[in-house]
């Protein structure tokens, strides 16, 4: 296993996106509204390509990706407090605590953009899940504003 940086960044970003993954999936089993559910679907199979195209950079460098998430993620939590939120909240309690999963990730991305000793390709990789995260971000941003 490739023990250099840029796996070790990429990897950190592939544990977040498999934890947001499986908290949207446990949000969309939990949500009885169908506008809901339908986004969470969605995000699950978003998140799931982002993770495949990371770990595919990883192997790229010659290193063993991550193939789950982290039980005591930040990440993790989060997004089961979103399971928990679905059930029994009006929608903007919802959206409110999907935003705040979205504002976590996009953090995360964020940094990583900004990280020293990273090669062009894996700072493009990178790059290209930020503006993908960023955009599903203002999304949520734009879907708060309208219940509001």
């Amino acid at each position: 296993m490739s023990d250099n940086h840029e796996t070790h960044v990429l990897n950190s970003l592939i544990e977040t996106v498999i934890d947001s993954s499986d908290g949207y999936r446990k949000a969309g089993e939990a949500a009885e509204n169908s506008r809901f559910k339908t986004l969470f679907l969605e995000r699950v199979r978003m998140r799931s390509e982002l993770a495949r195209k990371l770990q595919a950079e990883v192997r790229h460098l010659g290193g063993t990706p991550d193939e789950d998430g982290t039980v005591l993620a930040k990440a993790h939590r989060t997004f089961l407090a979103l399971k928990d939120t679905v059930t029994g909240r009006d929608d903007k309690a919802v959206i409110t605590e999907v935003e705040r999963g979205e504002s976590f990730i996009k953090g995360k991305f964020d940094a990583a953009v900004k990280e020293g000793g990273l090669s062009p390709q894996t700072k493009h990789v990178i790059e290209a899940g930020r503006i993908e995260i960023r955009a599903q971000h203002e999304q949520v941003t734009a879907l708060k504003n309208a219940i509001s």
